[in-house]
């Protein structure tokens, strides 16, 4: 069964249990959400997610100021958890790659695709695969 943790606690899915679990994008999903999953019989979890990308987002400044803002991701990682970091994509182009490894992951991402796999569009007005504008 594929579901969102807040899916997993509705409709027909109430009254399942989940023993083994995956979290995907974990580092963005807030606790509460996380422990509905959880407290439906799970004896295993698997959180997939990435700290340097997008953290948990609460609008709510009293949520905010309350802790909520945190994903269990982060606070597990806080308190020691084991990572397994994937140091291969497959997504971006070598170029932008390169600077995200550089930027967050301390050089230790690499690229499973060649630049020749990530050609640019000629309908671009940039002349490179990688460009800030503003």
């Amino acid at each position: 069964v594929c579901a969102t943790c807040i899916g997993c606690g509705m409709g027909p899915l109430d009254k399942i249990k989940f023993p083994y679990i995956v979290v995907d994008e974990a580092a963005q999903v807030i606790e509460p959400a996380v422990i509905l999953p959880l407290g439906k019989g799970a004896v295993q979890a698997v959180m997939v997610g990435d700290q340097c990308q997008l953290p948990a987002t609460v609008l709510s400044q009293e949520a905010q100021k309350g802790g909520l803002d945190i994903s269990m991701f982060d606070r597990l990682l806080s308190m020691g958890m084991e990572v397994q970091m994937l140091t291969e994509q497959y997504r971006m182009h070598p170029q932008i790659a390169a600077f995200a490894s550089w930027r967050f992951y301390r050089g230790l991402l690499r690229s499973g695709v060649k630049e020749a796999d990530r050609q640019r569009s000629p309908k671009l007005p940039i002349g490179a695969p990688l460009g800030f504008l503003h």
